[in-house]
Parts: C-alpha cells; sequence; structure tokens
C-alpha cells in the first residue's frame, strides 16, 4: 500500500517513471507541399533514413542523432540541411529544392 501512495503521490507532482537507459530519441518530420517528387535521405549518425516523397505527403523518421544531414533531390536541383532537433523539428521542401523551417521545439514538457 505505501508503494502505491508513493506512486499515486509521484504521478500527482508531475514525476515520470521510465527505464534509465529509455531514450525519447529525435522526431524529424519532411513535408513536401510542392507540385514535384523529392527524394529525401537523412543521415542519422552511422544509419541513412530514405525515401521518395510525393506532392503532399510528409514523413517522419525517430532519429538517434541531434543533428542529422538531410538531402533532398529531384530533377535539376539538390539542397542539404543540417537542422539542430531540441525534441522535433517539421522541415517544409519549397520548389528548387529550398528547405525551410517550419516548426521546432521542446514537446512533452
Amino acid at each position: 500500500m505505501k508503494l502505491l501512495g508513493l506512486l499515486a503521490a509521484a504521478t500527482m507532482t508531475g514525476l515520470a517513471f521510465a527505464p534509465a537507459n529509455a531514450s525519447a530519441g529525435y522526431i524529424l518530420t519532411i513535408e513536401n507541399p510542392t507540385t514535384s517528387t523529392y527524394t529525401v535521405d537523412v543521415h542519422d549518425q552511422s544509419r541513412v533514413h530514405g525515401a521518395t516523397l510525393s506532392a503532399g505527403k510528409s514523413v517522419t523518421w525517430t532519429l538517434a542523432g541531434q543533428t542529422p544531414r538531410v538531402t533532398v533531390s529531384t530533377a535539376g536541383c539538390t539542397a542539404s540541411a543540417t537542422p539542430s532537433i531540441k525534441t522535433y523539428v517539421t522541415l517544409a521542401i519549397k520548389p528548387g529544392c529550398r528547405i525551410e523551417t517550419k516548426a521546432a521545439g521542446v514537446s512533452g514538457f
């Protein structure tokens, strides 16, 4: 009963219980509001995530690294960016392979 009371009190004060090695990761979302299809590569530490992003679609990854290298390309253009992710960042691809930050911040607090 004492343990149950302790857990209830901790929950009421906003404490969270999670394994010591749990990692929230970094959330990267890339949106494609353009009418073109882009190839997207995200270099996350020793892993490369790839996707083909059609017009009007988006893709989301949970990454291990805080500063992934993002490359987008389509016929006639290529661009790269290295966003710094606090908890999450949303990038938008603009015409001509421009990469813009749409939203960024810290979630869960």
